[in-house]
């Protein structure tokens, strides 16, 4: 056998149930509704990369129900190492089954003061996008634009990019498997697609190809046809 010189990603364990009830704060609403979309990001993500197969599905549950909670406030323990935090609650006797999470947004960026500010809600979306994955048992990618590193950048303004490393290791998590790392398969390459794609209106997602660390200028175009085909698995 030889030694894989696909990227890895660290997984910190994994929900035994498909559906993921969210519960994010009503109050601001500008902020509701950008953690909302980024648990819309995820979900059509997942659909995208693995069409026929297991997916999380987050759906918001604001009644006592939800199994993941959003917090627009910082434990002090955190404030000053982080911007987003998720702390997991796992099954007893277990340290890969979840069966919690708590996620905690900056509240200098999650508040009322902020609704007409563009920076700080392309920065909301980025962290909380990054945190959704925490929540999905993603651990941290370092070196690259990849949304689960959690250094992107100093001010974390880079495009929020989901990798086929993250849609495949929450494919891998949603199958049943929980390993201490994913590696990407041989047969698939690491691409990077913008989570506000899908976001969009009926365009399909343009991913961009890896080249030895760097994302190339060109995008790969995306029939339908391709988006609706399961991507072969090793």
């Amino acid at each position: 056998m030889h030694a894989s010189t696909q990227p890895s990603i660290p997984i910190n364990g994994r929900f035994s149930t498909l559906v993921i009830k969210i519960s994010i704060p009503t109050s601001p609403a500008w902020a509701h509704d950008v953690v909302l979309n980024a648990t819309v990001a995820w979900n059509l993500a997942q659909l995208w990369q693995n069409s026929a197969d297991p997916v999380y599905t987050f759906v918001e549950a604001n009644d006592g129900s939800a199994t993941a909670k959003v917090s627009y406030q910082m434990p002090t323990a955190y404030a000053g190492i982080a911007v987003g935090w998720t702390n997991y609650n796992f099954e007893p006797n277990s340290r890969t089954s979840i069966k919690a999470t708590q996620t905690y947004l900056d509240p200098s960026v999650f508040n009322e003061g902020q609704v007409n500010n563009l920076t700080a809600r392309q920065l909301a979306f980025w962290l909380a996008t990054h945190e959704l994955g925490r929540v999905l048992g993603l651990g941290s990618i370092l070196g690259s634009h990849d949304i689960m590193d959690p250094m992107a950048s100093p001010a974390r303004l880079d495009a929020p990019m989901l990798s086929t490393l993250d849609l495949y290791a929450v494919h891998v998590l949603a199958s049943g498997s929980a390993p201490a790392f994913v590696t990407l398969p041989d047969n698939l390459q690491n691409q990077m697609v913008d989570a506000r794609t899908f976001l969009g209106h009926g365009q399909p997602p343009t991913p961009v190809p890896e080249f030895n660390g760097y994302y190339g200028l060109i995008a790969t175009i995306c029939t339908m046809g391709a988006l609706l085909t399961k991507r072969r698995k090793k």
